[in-house]
């Protein structure tokens, strides 16, 4: 009875050790990681980037996995976030999940004009002051840019990106 309850562990060790993501996720961590590559800072992070979120769901997982990835031959680090100011001292890329469109106003806007490439992942990120609206649609994920938004914050978007984008502000 040992022995097989033993084998049973040790063959369920690893479906536990591995979480399964679902694919969206992992396309949306995957496209972030690729905005995070076509954009650049006003000065640019000695130590790597910073990607940070709020309310992401199972996108959140995805985007620690990521942190092992490099960006160039600097690493890229996830960091969970409090509030605007503890994002706008210490996230290059902040990613905002499905909220409120208050909610998302009050994140935008508590980062002041700190050089923060935002990400939403809700329909009504980019009236809310983001620079970039990651949204799901029938045919897969799609991308809108406000490179207004951008701009105020110090940020230049490749221009291979905004080819891509379904929408330019």
């Amino acid at each position: 009875m040992k022995p097989a309850l033993l084998l049973c562990l040790a063959l369920a060790l690893p479906a536990v050790a591995q979480i399964e993501l679902p694919e969206e996720a992992r396309l949306r961590a995957a496209f972030v990681y690729r905005f995070s590559q076509f954009t650049e800072w006003p000065n640019p992070p000695q130590g790597g980037l910073t990607l940070c979120g709020v309310q992401l769901g199972a996108a959140e997982q995805a985007l620690r996995q990521l942190s092992v990835r490099s960006r160039g031959t600097a690493p890229l680090r996830y960091r969970e976030v409090e509030s605007p100011r503890d994002a706008a001292q210490h996230c290059q890329v902040l990613v905002l999940g499905q909220s409120e469109p208050a909610s998302l106003r009050r994140w935008v806007e508590g980062l002041g004009e700190a050089p923060v490439l935002v990400v939403g992942l809700a329909p009504e990120s980019l009236r809310a002051g983001a620079s970039i609206a990651l949204l799901t649609e029938p045919q897969g994920l799609a991308f809108s840019i406000n490179q207004t938004e951008a701009r105020r914050r110090g940020l230049a978007l490749s221009s291979q990106m905004l080819k891509l984008a379904r929408e330019v502000r």
